[in-house]
């Protein structure tokens, strides 16, 4: 691998651990479980969109370890975990296979994944199904966080790309 493309990807890994780990300070949206801004995906969408699916894939499943053992403890690597591989498979497959869908439009559905799985991971690790009765308030939630990374991603996508055509 060269130096400059796993340079990148550590860059990319710790800038994810730390909005995660940053996020954690700030208190949930809505005063309801789970709702939470979901800063990390902006990394998500900048590895989706420089790199390939294993290397995103990868750092989708690195990112929530290594958080879960430096801040938090092992107890919200499940949900943690889940929640960023679901969202990972439907941002990675939008961007990559569909060209339907904005940035904005991947985040929103990504976000919408990740809440869904980490509810689920939830319904299974407390024996409860009326926990689902949190997923239509953090839906829509999804809606509102999923806007803002994936506004956050395209700006910072687009500042990215002409940088690099400046640089030509």
């Amino acid at each position: 691998m060269k130096t400059k493309k796993l340079t990148s990807i550590a860059l990319l890994l710790s800038m994810g651990i730390v909005l995660q780990i940053f996020e954690s300070f700030l208190p949930v949206i809505a005063g309801i479980p789970g709702g939470k801004l979901g800063f990390a995906n902006i990394v998500t969408i900048l590895c989706i969109n420089l790199f390939d699916i294993k290397t995103s894939f990868i750092l989708s499943v690195l990112r929530p370890l290594l958080s879960s053992l430096l801040y938090g403890g092992f107890t919200q690597l499940p949900y943690s975990l889940t929640g960023s591989l679901l969202s990972f498979i439907f941002m990675a497959f939008i961007i990559k296979k569909s060209d339907k869908f904005s940035y904005i439009g991947a985040a929103i559905i990504g976000a919408m994944a990740h809440n869904i799985a980490q509810v689920t991971v939830a319904v299974f690790m407390y024996s409860n199904i009326h926990i689902y009765k949190y997923l239509p308030p953090l839906l829509i939630i999804s809606i509102a966080s999923g806007y803002f990374t994936g506004f956050c991603s395209t700006i910072i996508i687009q500042k990215y790309k002409n940088r690099k055509n400046v640089n030509k």
